[in-house]
């Protein structure tokens, strides 16, 4: 597992969704260019004064996430993890502005060089800090660990590889995705 590209713990994840047959795996977007991805990125990092982390190209370079309304969803049917969709940039775009503003106007914790790219749906994200590549996790109503729980993004997919491999995230008998 070590070692493993950060692309290929991605897809290592991806096509497990499709040999399940999850929904997750039909919704996933197609790849972006760097140059799309730069477009949708330019007028954020342009406001917060930080170029474009290498490990948000590489992700959308993979994926552009789930790719439609996910309200027209079941969020089981949508996880890439236990838990988590994957936002198309579009969303985590949103997403990032939405979180800003609250911060502004209610004191929420949130830090400008957070970019979320992982959605529970109601509130919570998993996000790479822009200015040091680190992947932590957003939980509403409570304090960000100081600490984070990830060197890099490919730390935390190597992880999520692992996590499958050792059986900690699996099928139920109605085809969702849980962890033990």
């Amino acid at each position: 597992m070590p070692g493993q590209s950060f692309a290929e713990s991605l897809k290592f994840i991806i096509n497990h969704e499709l040999n399940k047959n999850r929904p997750c795996s039909t919704h996933l977007g197609p790849p972006l260019t760097k140059e799309k991805i730069t477009e949708i990125m330019l007028p954020l990092l342009s406001s917060i004064h930080m170029g474009l982390h290498e490990d948000i190209l590489k992700l959308y370079k993979t994926t552009d996430g789930i790719n439609m309304d996910v309200s027209q969803l079941a969020f089981k049917e949508i996880w890439l993890l236990p838990g988590y969709y994957l936002m198309s940039l579009e969303e985590a775009v949103e997403t990032y502005n939405t979180m800003v503003e609250s911060a502004k106007s209610d004191g929420q914790d949130w830090d400008n060089s957070w970019f979320p790219f992982l959605s529970s749906g109601a509130g919570d994200f998993y996000f790479i800090n822009m200015s040091d590549g680190t992947v932590n996790e957003f939980i509403r109503g409570e304090d960000v660990d100081d600490e984070a729980k990830f060197e890099n993004m490919a730390d935390f997919f190597q992880q999520a590889v692992q996590h499958f491999e050792d059986g900690d995230f699996y099928m139920d008998e109605e085809g969702q995705l849980q962890e033990n």
